[in-house]
């Protein structure tokens, strides 16, 4: 028997305010609580995902598209083969509410976002000072500018295979470069201020790393910059060898 499913929404600004000042059904606030905490929560996993800015979460857009998606409270079923209506009201879980009281300002969405940082770094630091421990953990650090907002970040991968045998990636930092040079000792202390965030300082000399082999046009004022005779891959070769003198090899610099 074909079912035809209609959903019947209520749009208009009158409809939605006599909805929130209903007398019949007050709010229950432990319940609505609750959904402002899950709300918060997804839309700080929202931001962080889709890097959207976090201005959005007080777009007057989102705030009517909620709305919209909160009045529709009626569904009416049709049957063809009988005619016959049913209305059944799908009713409201905690209560007729607006847009506005269940989503926070970005200062709070803000908060949030740290928050659950803080609390996923933590879920990841056993994970990797075990694979550290190991010899499992592979890092590879980048240092990069934006151009347009005239700032040097030092970003950072990490690589492992688990008890499964199974490979491994995570972002495990992307931090603003504020040394006043990338000579060796800076991008050291500035690597260390990115490994603190996981407790990883004590194992830099368990940890397998791996450079870019990118080179920066800051030349001199990197880690090992290169001379001339610098090759793409790291070797250098001196005119005064001959044929049967292997080429002395240098480590270089990522950027």
């Amino acid at each position: 028997m074909p079912l035809k499913v209609k959903v019947v929404s209520k749009s208009s600004n009158s409809s939605t305010k006599s909805h929130a000042n209903s007398p019949t059904r007050p709010p229950n606030n432990r319940l609505l609580e609750t959904h402002k905490q899950r709300v918060t929560a997804a839309m700080s996993d929202w931001v962080c995902m889709n890097v959207p800015p976090i201005s959005i979460v007080e777009d007057i857009g989102l705030k009517n598209l909620i709305d919209e998606c909160i009045q529709i409270d009626m569904i009416c079923l049709y049957f063809t083969s009988i005619s016959i209506i049913l209305f059944a009201s799908l009713g409201f879980i905690c209560g007729p509410v607006s847009a506005d009281s269940v989503l926070y300002c970005r200062k709070t969405i803000s908060k949030e976002i740290k928050q659950t940082a803080s609390s996923r770094r933590n879920e990841m630091k056993e994970i990797l000072i075990t694979a550290a421990r190991q010899r499992r953990l592979i890092l590879s650090p980048d240092l990069w500018s934006d151009e347009y907002k005239k700032t040097s970040y030092l970003g950072c991968m990490a690589h492992w295979v688990d008890h499964l045998w199974a490979f491994k990636s995570f972002e495990l930092f992307c931090l603003p470069y504020r040394q006043s040079n990338k000579k060796a000792p800076s991008v050291l202390k500035a690597l260390e201020e990115g490994l603190s965030l996981y407790d990883l300082n004590p194992f830099m000399f368990d940890i397998i790393w791996v450079c870019d082999g990118g080179k920066n046009s800051d030349g001199e004022d990197e880690i090992g910059s290169g001379t001339d005779d610098e090759t793409n891959d790291g070797v250098v070769a001196d005119d005064q060898t001959n044929d049967k003198q292997k080429p002395s090899v240098k480590s270089t610099s990522t950027k």
